[in-house]
C-alpha cells in the first residue's frame, strides 16, 4: 500500500515533539530486557523506516518497544500512526484505546480515535469516541465539531445543531462548526436560518466547498433557484471530485425542465461515484424518458 509522504512528515514531526521523554523512565523495572541503550538505538531505527515510508519494519520495531515498555504512550501513539498509515483502522483505534489508559494527556488521541473508528464502520463507537474526547475537554472545538458531525451523520440534527453551536460560541473563526450549523438548521426545516449561516460562510470563505454546497441547498429548499445554482456552479468548480454537486444541479435542471441538462448532469454525478445507486437510478431514469 502506497503511503501518504505528508502524513508519515507529520507522524514523524509529532514523534519528535512526544519523544523528549523517549525511552521511558526506570528501563530495569519495565524494559524487559532492553537497556535505555538499545531502547535509544530501536527508536532510531523505527523513526528512520517511517520516514523511509517502511511502513512494516517501524511497526515491528515500535512493536518490540512497546511490549518492553508497556506503559509507555509513546509507543501506542506511534503505534496508532502506523496502522494508520497501512490502512488498518481496527488496529489503529485499540492502539489508541490502549493510549488513553496510561496517556498523560488524553485528549491527544483526538479525533483520530473517532475518526479510526470512522474508517473500520463502525459509527457507534466513532460516536462514543467523540463523546469521550469532549468530555477530556468540553471546551475544545475540535471535539465539538466532530461529536456533531457524528451526530448529524446519525440523523440526531437537534443534537447535532447543539455542538455545532456551542463550537460556534467558542471558535467563530472555524469554518466547519459554522457550515455544520448551516446543515443542522437546514435539516431542522429552518431554511431561512440555514441560508442565513451558510450565506455568511460563503462570504467569510468564499472558496470552501463545503460552505458553497450548504449555501446551494439552503437556497434550494427557500426556492431560489437561481442563486442555489451561483453558489453549486462555483462549488463544482473549486471541488470537481466533490460527487454532490452534479447530482444537486442535476435536481434542480430536472425540477426546471432541462431534461438533457438533468440527464448530464446524472451522469456526471455517476461517473464521480460509480456506487451511487441514486445517480444511476436518475440516469436510467431519464433515459427511459428519451426512448
Amino acid at each position: 500500500m502506497r503511503s501518504n509522504p505528508l502524513a508519515l512528515a507529520a507522524c514523524v514531526v509529532a514523534l519528535h515533539i512526544w519523544n523528549a521523554a523517549a525511552p521511558p523512565r526506570r528501563p530495569a523495572l519495565e524494559g524487559a530486557g532492553m537497556s535505555p541503550t538499545a531502547a535509544r538505538a530501536a527508536l532510531d531505527r523505527s523513526r528512520e523506516a517511517l520516514r523511509a515510508g517502511r511502513l512494516d519494519e517501524a511497526f515491528a520495531v515500535t512493536e518490540q518497544l512497546q511490549a518492553a515498555f508497556p506503559s509507555s504512550h509513546v509507543y501506542l501513539a506511534q503505534l496508532a500512526s502506523i496502522a494508520h498509515e497501512q490502512g488498518r483502522p481496527e488496529a489503529e483505534a485499540q492502539y489508541w484505546e490502549r493510549f488513553l489508559e496510561v496517556a498523560p494527556v488524553r485528549v491527544e488521541a483526538c479525533p483520530a480515535i473517532g475518526q479510526a473508528y470512522d474508517r473500520a464502520g463502525r459509527r457507534s463507537e466513532a460516536l462514543g469516541a467523540y463523546e469521550r474526547c469532549l468530555s477530556f475537554d468540553p471546551d475544545h472545538p475540535d471535539s465539538l465539531f466532530f461529536l456533531g458531525r457524528a451526530l448529524e451523520r446519525m440523523g440526531r440534527f437537534e443534537e447535532a445543531r447543539v455542538r455545532y453551536e456551542r463550537g460556534t460560541t467558542l471558535a467563530p473563526d472555524y469554518p466547519d462548526l459554522q457550515i455544520g450549523l448551516a446543515r443542522a438548521e437546514l435539516r431542522l426545516g429552518n431554511i431561512q436560518e440555514a441560508v442565513r449561516r451558510a450565506e455568511a460562510a460563503v462570504s467569510r470563505w468564499p472558496d470552501n466547498s463545503d460552505a458553497l454546497l450548504a449555501a446551494g441547498l439552503s437556497c434550494r429548499s427557500a426556492g431560489r433557484s437561481k442563486e442555489a445554482r451561483r453558489f453549486l456552479e462555483r462549488g463544482q468548480d473549486r471541488a470537481p471530485g466533490d460527487c454532490d454537486f452534479p447530482l444537486v444541479l442535476g435536481g434542480i435542471d430536472e425540477t426546471e425542465g432541462r431534461g438533457a441538462e438533468a440527464l448530464r448532469d446524472y451522469e456526471r454525478a455517476l461517473a464521480c461515484d460509480p456506487q451511487d445507486d441514486a445517480a444511476r437510478g436518475k440516469v436510467a431514469r431519464l433515459k427511459g424518458r428519451r426512448d
